[in-house]
């Protein structure tokens, strides 16, 4: 069966995620030439035709429209990382040959792997994108032979030139500059690829893009001329369709309603006009990959903007209540704080927005009063720290429901850098309010019963000092008459620590209690477990990490796997090894830049590569009646 000119781009697809770079490829004998192609051996002077003209290399300015930069620097240097790290004996260049014969030696796996974008002017941004990627060769004809090898129809368009198509794909083999001394390019249909050939063999490869060893950018300035006009046309129309939809006929709802959807409408334009740049790299280090997410906008007259030029002047290390968690959480943050004076007007509009919902219940002004005062109280200034404990199970005794709950709840610590009493009042008055009769009357209405409300009882604790417990609780329906003991669903521990607040919740009072116990005798804090308190000597305003142990699960359950216990017992390292990440701001003119750092060192890494190989290779046995 002949195979299509689309069998290059799973080719070219699995040369830049599986990228290996080691020694390079040697050259292959030069094939005999096709019928139709210019012949590749010497010839005597006396004997040659005309002179074949150079193929031209002048470099070639960028395209307007550009929106999309992509390079791979070396893609050989990241396939090689990826195959150590998933510890498979797999070898990704032999593979490249069998699918097309000779393509692991025409391919140049140390020259990069290149990506353009570009918005087609003139033209809508629902069919204006034009795309392409190229790969860089060692020696085309290896390709070429290669392709027509196997069915392929492949047409010479000129010295050193080909090209070649199957439906939407359109690629075109020429000379370029840069590390390749060739280059396969293709994109989606004939327009994109004559568009944006030139610049793809003669002005990208000339481009710097920085020495990350993957580097991706989304440029603003193209995005803002496409679709600037249309998003501002729009506005009126998306704000009308919007209240339309949401409107309830109650004016004491809808006006608050109506002004903050304006007011969301009128952030984007003003966040789109705002908006530089977004770039990704990856960069290998000491074993491991180092991820860095930036944007970056060049003025601040966006709500994003100056309040992110705000949190810049509170950018520090973490606070010291990171430090006090427990060793054994698998992931944990901190956060230096809230802006009050930014989030002023948000919790100001959100506030109407309750008393209008309180209003358009029916319920007794009073406590629509009450729950806006709450939304202003729960934005938090104080620098704060959590973190996660995973559970294997609910406690001893507890009902088969709970065992899901108490798995993916934890046990959850939240630590903050203020006294409690603030804490208990919040905690307290929202109790009050989900208590109030008005509240259960508006609800009976509507056809709920008191026995579907948990209840939430307060009491002190047993096992920790000062500290306050509220348990909420079900009371199932009696079985055959009989009545059955109150389900305990979530509980919540206070505990003051002078000038900080601790709370933990989750399903298990003891296991809660005992890890407060812990924090305030400040037995095993964080600041001992290695990498888990990584900065990199850098000012952030957030920061953490996470761990494969706590982010498996999710994955997991994606992919429909049930024996992610087994599965991270077979890692290298378990998924314990921790995954600092910092989030920083930067003033930059009169602009400014907001970056996530992601470092993920050489044994999460593994950990990592070995989890997603098990993930697609090893399937979860059936459960046989002999292990029943």
């Amino acid at each position: 069966m002949a195979l299509r000119a689309r069998s290059l781009g799973p080719i070219l697809a699995l040369l830049a995620v599986s990228c290996g770079g080691g020694q390079p490829a040697p050259t292959a004998p030069p094939p005999a030439p096709a019928a139709g192609d210019e012949p590749r051996a010497e010839v005597p002077a006396a004997e040659a035709g005309p002179v074949v003209a150079a193929p031209d290399l002048s470099p070639v300015r960028r395209p307007e429209g550009v929106v999309l930069l992509g390079r791979i620097r070396d893609p050989g240097v990241l396939a090689d990382a990826a195959v150590a790290w998933s510890k498979a004996p797999y070898d990704w260049r032999a593979r490249l040959g069998r699918k097309i014969p000779g393509m692991d030696r025409a391919l140049h796996t140390s020259a990069p792997i290149e990506l353009v974008g570009r918005m087609a002017p003139g033209v809508s941004l629902e069919r204006g994108f034009e795309l392409a990627f190229t790969v860089g060769l060692r020696d085309p004809r290896v390709v070429v032979d290669g392709l027509r090898g196997v069915g392929e129809a492949v047409e010479q368009t000129g010295p050193g030139s080909w090209r070649f198509s199957d439906g939407g794909l359109e690629c075109a083999i020429t000379a370029s500059v840069g590390a390749a001394p060739s280059r396969a390019v293709c994109a989606h249909g004939a327009t994109a690829l004559e568009s944006l050939l030139p610049y793809a063999t003669r002005g990208l490869p000339l481009e710097n893009l920085g020495a990350a060893d993957a580097h991706l950018e989304l440029l603003g300035p193209p995005l803002q001329a496409a679709a600037g006009p249309d998003l501002r046309r729009l506005r009126s129309l998306g704000v009308g369709f919007v209240m339309n939809e949401l409107a309830t006929d109650s004016p004491a709802l809808d006006a608050p309603l109506g002004e903050i959807v304006q007011a969301l409408a009128d952030e984007l334009l003003l966040l789109v006009d705002d908006f530089e740049k977004l770039t990704v790299d990856l960069a290998l280090a000491d074993g491991g990959l180092r991820a860095t997410v930036g944007v970056d906008l060049r003025s601040r007259t966006s709500w994003m903007g100056g309040t992110l030029a705000a949190h810049a002047a509170r950018a520090g290390a973490p606070p010291e209540i990171f430090h006090r968690l427990p060793a054994d959480v698998a992931d944990a943050g901190w956060t230096s704080g809230g802006v009050p004076e930014r989030t002023a007007p948000l919790r100001r509009a959100l506030g109407r927005l309750v008393q209008g919902a309180a209003v358009h219940a029916k319920l007794p002004p009073l406590v629509g009063q009450k729950a806006s005062a709450l939304v202003d109280e729960l934005w938090e200034s104080a620098p704060i720290a959590y973190g996660t404990i995973p559970v294997a199970s609910a406690p001893a005794g507890a009902p088969a429901e709970l065992e899901e709950l108490a798995r993916i709840v934890g046990t959850r610590v939240l630590g903050i850098e203020a006294k409690s009493d603030r804490y208990r009042r919040v905690i307290e008055q929202i109790v009050a309010l989900y208590q109030d009769p008005s509240l259960r009357k508006a609800a009976a209405k509507q056809g709920a019963k008191a026995a579907d409300f948990p209840k939430v009882t307060k009491r002190a604790s047993k096992l920790v000092k000062g500290a306050t417990v509220w348990e909420v609780t079900l009371q199932p329906k009696p079985v055959k008459g009989k009545t059955r003991k109150a389900v305990s669903l979530l509980t919540l521990v206070l505990a003051p620590d002078g000038e900080r607040t601790w709370i933990a919740f989750g399903v298990d009072e003891a296991a809660l209690s005992k890890t407060l116990q812990g924090i305030l005798a400040g037995a095993s804090p964080l600041r001992g477990r290695p990498g888990a308190t990584a900065t990199g000597g850098q000012p952030a305003i957030a920061g953490g990490f996470l761990t494969i142990a706590s982010s498996a699960p999710g994955a997991a359950e994606a992919s429909d796997r049930t024996d992610v216990p087994r599965i991270l017992g077979r890692l290298p390292h378990r998924g314990q090894t921790p995954i600092p990440y910092l989030i920083r701001v930067e003033p930059r003119g009169a602009g400014v830049r907001l970056e996530e750092v992601v470092t993920v060192p050489r044994e999460a890494a593994e950990d990592l590569g070995v989890f997603l190989r098990t993930l697609s290779e090893d399937e979860p046995r059936a459960e046989t009646t002999a292990s029943r």
